[in-house]
């Protein structure tokens, strides 16, 4: 296991808590009753999802990827694409969650169902395939190189508590909408 691969999968765990809360709302049809939640959900996809996670890829760990093979170049190609995607998405997502009546005529819940649906997919795909072809052919030295990477870009554009908030908020999320102890497997 490289430690650049690791820290991007652990990401997705955050990513993924908080679209397990989004996709029980719009499943359920519960977003108006959680309307602040929807509003903190869609800051979170703004903030830690494109403008953390996906630059921090692309930016760190995909030139990497572009130099190992044609094969992972191409591979880093389609993720950018699902990236600028899912910049549109988010955007609509966030315009959406500040209409009332987006959360009563179901606009909302259909662009939330689209979104978690294509999200869970790329970050199949990256960890099911992309990763593991990195992980054979970075060095360790590469490794180390784009853990450096990783750790510059996010001393110089992000709060020094940044994880730590977004850890609060995952699971503040998922215990105000899905139940108390759910991320603790408890509920």
């Amino acid at each position: 296991m490289r430690a650049s691969v690791t820290l991007l999968q652990y990401d997705h765990g955050l990513i993924r808590q908080m679209t397990d809360v989004l996709g029980d709302m719009s499943k359920h049809d519960t977003m108006a009753k959680h309307q602040k939640q929807v509003l903190r959900i869609a800051d979170f996809l703004d903030q830690y999802v494109q403008k953390h996670h996906h630059a921090k890829e692309e930016r760190c760990l995909f030139p990497v990827a572009e130099k190992l093979s044609s094969e992972l170049a191409e591979m880093a190609n389609g993720l950018k694409q699902d990236h600028r995607r899912f910049g549109s998405q988010i955007k609509r997502f966030k315009e959406l969650a500040k209409r009332r009546e987006a959360y009563t005529d179901g606009t909302l819940a259909h662009v939330s169902k689209g979104l978690v649906e294509q999200m869970s997919k790329h970050i199949r795909f990256e960890e099911d395939q992309f990763f593991p072809k990195i992980e054979d052919g970075m060095s360790v030295e590469m490794d180390a190189d784009v853990v450096a990477a990783y750790e510059e870009f996010l001393k110089t554009r992000f709060d020094p508590d940044f994880f730590r908030m977004n850890e609060d908020l995952a699971t503040k999320m998922q215990d105000e909408v899905l139940g108390p102890g759910y991320y603790l497997g408890i509920h």
